[in-house]
């Protein structure tokens, strides 16, 4: 792979991640009001180690852009590729890093947990809106026509081809 292209792929690859955990991140700032902020970190359930000063979340709209230039410039090197050991090994231990210790726990804790809190009060938020019937009726009425509007834009063909192809800098 040219460099051209992959430089391309880790610029668009960087700013879709960025972009991603910057809303995930702004979403729960404007649900609860703050960002959490690490200042320990449990290594064992009897070992936790203190930090010295800490660490907010939004530091993760970082982190992204560099595990996505890591992984670009793993999979388009040529010799990690020709090596099928070394590959198997980055790739076994990438995967494992990734889905055991960030994923899986970002997702059960934050993701499963705040996301029942989140939608048990927005169902209950639009239980107490719809008691107002005229305005419930308005918005109702704009989000299912702005919401078929968005499923057509996106049940186009065009539209996923476009995004595959920025994505994957075919373009």
């Amino acid at each position: 792979m040219d460099s051209a292209r992959r430089n391309k792929l880790i610029v668009r690859w960087s700013l879709l991640t960025a972009g991603l955990i910057a809303l995930f991140w702004a979403s729960w700032y404007l649900v609860n009001g703050s960002v959490p902020v690490v200042t320990s970190i449990k290594m064992t359930p009897k070992w936790t180690v203190a930090l010295p000063f800490g660490i907010s979340h939004w530091w993760d709209v970082l982190m992204g852009p560099i595990w996505s230039t890591i992984l670009i410039l793993f999979f388009t090197n040529e010799q990690i590729r020709r090596n099928e050991d070394l590959a198997f090994g980055l790739v076994f231990g990438l995967v494992y890093g990734l889905v055991v210790f960030e994923l899986a726990y970002g997702l059960v804790v934050y993701g499963l947990v705040y996301g029942l809190v989140v939608c048990g009060l927005v169902v209950c938020g639009l239980a107490y809106v719809l008691a107002f019937g005229l305005v419930v009726y308005g918005l109702v009425y704009v989000l299912v026509y702005e919401l078929v509007k968005l499923i057509q834009i996106l049940a186009l063909k065009n539209f996923w081809t476009k995004i595959s192809d920025w994505l994957l800098a075919r373009n």
